[in-house]
């Protein structure tokens, strides 16, 4: 939620910019070509800073989330069961069972640390893709915007 939040703030904002420029393009009397590659400028500017400012949140999301272990149930049962044989006084079965226990743990927390991995990098990835086309879309737009002010009626 807080994502669409902030991508929706962005897409307004480059609205409200681009409506600005060609606002500004259109009344030729106050604005020429310098004025017009100076607000390109200060889109770019903005638009890597935002870039910026959102990475930096990101990266903090990433540290601040905790992973709780969540044992699968075959490794849970191996525990319970190591547990009630030295209760017996079945301790040798209990140190067998507790070194099978310990294997299962670091097989398990492998994994999740390789799912974890793998999901960090999708999210990343996906993070930067979303970057790029939105640099993408601005750079499209200072185009149009190009392409219409070099129409001989405006500059």
């Amino acid at each position: 939620a807080l994502a669409l939040q902030q991508q929706s703030e962005a897409h307004n904002l480059q609205r409200g910019m681009h409506q600005q420029v060609h606002d500004s393009v259109s009344d030729d009397s106050k604005f020429g070509r310098d004025g017009l590659d100076n607000m390109i400028r200060q889109l770019k500017t903005q638009l890597a800073e935002r870039q910026s400012m959102e990475l930096q949140q990101f990266a903090s999301r990433v540290v601040a989330e905790k992973y709780s272990v969540k044992w699968p149930p075959q490794v849970l049962d191996m525990m319970w069961r190591a547990d009630c044989l030295g209760k017996q006084g079945r301790y040798k079965e209990a140190r067998e069972m507790q070194r099978k226990v310990e294997e299962a743990k670091a097989a398990e927390e492998n994994r999740r640390r390789q799912a974890e991995a793998a999901q960090m990098s999708r999210r990343r990835r996906n993070f930067e893709e979303r970057q790029r086309s939105e640099a993408a879309a601005l750079d499209m737009r200072i185009q149009g915007l190009l392409a219409e002010c070099s129409r001989p009626n405006l500059l």
